[in-house]
């Protein structure tokens, strides 16, 4: 939403100037569609210094006629901001204009200016680059269902939040809300979105962020906005309610680093307006022959729309063994839209099997998946500007990399703290449960083999559940001191036979192997 503050002496003037810039907004030209909705403020020459820098100020006739220096006061105030002159149409000569560049206006506008000049204007001025703009607009589309846009986007953006970035992604699947469920951002369904686009309330920066939903805990970075309800209505949403969403994305670039947009099932002039404010645009493509035609239709159609500056990259996702070698897919798609191989992401993501399970457990495919697709996707972000470093550990906790991380992990939290060592870490040992210290076949007779026992054979085993006690109990490093100690001084001691020994180490060894200790 663009905010233009009407400056006039008299509050007459102030408010038929707002009644005029209401009605162009309301002519119902066809170009207007896909403009932001002008929100109006109306003040003082006094009152200007009172109040923050808004995006467009139009200072009215009456204070250009009573004090024509007020303008260059207002230009001091406001040094970013486009300034416009209302003026007389008798007063529309070059020295008039002249004046008004010296004393700092940007352009003027008459009683006899359309709707459509006042909004050229508007448009022209506010191109301007302006400072603190960080934000980063990157939209994720496919030319159908199922080719991976859900999973590419939170895989992107935690890879983004992991270089430190703070992200927002916009679920746009209308109807089956996937990116929102996939990732536990509950409520699936943004009633607070809804208000937003049915004008119930304004689009200012306390009710945008209001529609945010924190996935990993308010500092962990990435947040998402739930699609509204979709009602009875069609998912291509008219131009009123593309202009709402327009003015949502302005106050979130001004927010976040990074806004990555899920397209879904969006159609008609909001998907034209993603199009058209969109820095890059990410085209997934597979290699499946079915989707070739449809996939460069799609790709003339974003090139139809995008702006001239914005990028449109073509990312090949989880092909199958059996579809088109690259080679032929890159070279069909590169005739087919005149592209050239510098539109195509240099790594192909690869189908994981272990990454697939992700849905619904609040982590991303960057999360779950294997070193292969990891490495792919974190390869892909740098290339897109989304990332500026590789990821060291994701926002979530509980992360597995295939069989030899797990495995790894399960030793890693059996260590803690050694004196002395250079590395270290405080994760507690888990129990050990001794029923599972007897064979399964055998648990049945577990009791009749327990009566039956000698005296001997109960000391030897009491003498193992004590030391299975200690290692469930202490570290795994202490543990082993404890067993050497008490070797050591049963061998100084002469009265201690050799078989005696031997049993001993027997016994410490077995209790090794069941301590997981190589």
């Amino acid at each position: 939403m663009l905010r233009l503050s009407v400056v006039d002496v008299s509050a007459e003037s102030r408010s038929r100037l707002a009644k005029d810039v209401s009605t162009f907004q309301e002519s119902g030209q066809p170009e207007l569609s896909l403009l932001p909705r002008i929100s109006v403020q109306q003040l003082s020459p006094d009152e200007v210094k009172f109040h923050g820098a808004p995006d467009v100020c139009l200072i009215g006739e009456e204070l250009f006629t009573a004090d024509p220096g007020a303008i260059g006061r207002i230009r001091n105030l406001l040094p970013d901001t486009p300034i416009i002159v209302r003026i007389p149409d008798n007063k529309e000569t070059l020295v008039t204009i002249e004046d008004l560049a010296r004393l700092g206006a940007d352009d003027i506008v008459t009683d006899k200016t359309d709707s459509l000049t006042f909004f050229k204007k508007i448009i022209l001025l506010c191109r301007r680059p302006k400072k603190g703009k960080n934000g980063h607009l990157v939209v994720v589309d496919s030319a159908k269902g199922g080719l991976g846009v859900t999973s590419v986007v939170a895989g992107l953006a935690e890879s983004a939040v992991l270089a430190g970035k703070k992200v927002a992604i916009l679920d746009f699947d209308l109807e089956t809300q996937d990116l929102s469920r996939f990732l536990q951002s509950r409520p699936f369904i943004n009633e607070n979105l809804d208000l937003l686009l049915e004008r119930t309330r304004p689009v200012t920066e306390e009710f945008v962020k209001q529609c945010l939903i924190p996935i990993w805990g308010d500092d962990g970075g990435l947040f998402v906005m739930s699609p509204a309800a979709l009602h009875d209505e069609s998912v291509d949403y008219g131009s009123e309610k593309a202009r709402v969403y327009l003015s949502i994305l302005e106050i979130l670039d001004a927010q976040f680093d990074l806004v990555i947009v899920d397209v879904g099932s969006v159609a008609g002039s909001l998907l034209k307006t993603l199009y058209r404010v969109a820095d890059k645009v990410v085209m997934l493509v597979t290699n499946d022959p079915a989707c070739l035609y449809s996939t460069v239709s799609r790709i003339g159609t974003v090139r139809g729309f995008i702006a001239p500056t914005a990028q449109i990259i073509y990312l090949e996702n989880a092909s199958t063994k059996h579809g088109l070698p690259r080679d032929v897919l890159v070279r069909e798609i590169n005739v087919a839209t005149k592209s050239t191989d510098l539109n195509w992401a240099s790594r192909p993501i690869p189908f994981c099997k272990v990454a697939s399970r992700w849905p619904g457990s609040g982590d991303t495919l960057l999360s779950r998946g294997g070193r292969s697709l990891v490495k792919a996707l974190t390869n892909n972000s740098l290339e897109l500007g989304i990332s500026g470093e590789s990821p060291e550990r994701s926002p979530s906790d509980h992360r597995e990399w295939g069989i030899f991380d797990a495995v790894v992990s399960k030793f890693k939290n059996r260590l803690v703290h050694v004196p002395g060592a250079k590395t270290a870490t405080t994760s507690p040992m888990k129990a050990l449960d001794t029923s599972k210290l007897i064979p399964f076949k055998d648990r049945k007779h577990a009791s009749s083999k327990v009566l039956n026992e000698k005296p001997a054979e109960k000391t030897a085993k009491a003498e193992k559940a004590e030391m299975t006690e200690k290692i469930a109990e202490k570290t795994t490093l202490d543990c082993a001191e404890d067993i050497f100690e008490k070797l050591v001084a049963k061998g100084v001691n002469q009265s201690v036979s050799e078989s005696e020994l031997a049993q001993e180490i027997d016994n410490s060894e077995e209790l090794f192997k069941k301590a997981n200790i190589t």
